[in-house]
């Protein structure tokens, strides 16, 4: 992967997120500083927001391509925050490169939200379809 914080969409499987990566919770407490972490997107796992490799089981359908998005190209360097929001998306916060499972970078910003419930159409975007399904994590 290249320099700086990297998500990587995996075929039919998580997100891999490499850089200088803080978990916080929803008061905005770290919980966990890593420099790689998988993370669920089809929303099975058990230990959301981690992946535990439910998606094998589930047959989790998204060949982690997408169409890409603008965004501003991150003018400084620092931490992504990624805050898992209660029953909802993985808002990310902070300079980050996403790239397909293609390896074209898809989006290149500052904010925004990633789909983990699975049932998004915007895919690895939000698009609120975690209300429609009653996602719980």
């Amino acid at each position: 992967m290249s320099q700086g914080n990297v998500v990587q969409l995996n075929a039919f499987g998580p997100l891999y997120v490499e850089g200088e990566v803080e978990i916080v919770d929803a008061a905005g407490n770290v919980v966990r500083r890593e420099s790689s972490v998988w993370l669920c997107r089809c929303g099975n796992s058990k230990d959301k927001p981690f992946c535990d490799s439910s998606h094998i089981a589930a047959g989790f359908p998204d060949d982690g391509i997408f169409i890409p998005k603008g965004g501003d190209a991150p003018g400084a360097t620092g931490p992504l925050r990624i805050t898992p929001v209660p029953n909802g998306p993985l808002l990310l916060e902070g300079p980050v490169a996403i790239y397909g499972a293609d390896g074209a970078l898809g989006y290149r910003g500052e904010k925004c939200r990633l789909c983990r419930c699975g049932a998004s159409i915007d895919k690895p975007f939000c698009d609120s379809s975690h209300r429609r399904i009653g996602f719980t994590a």
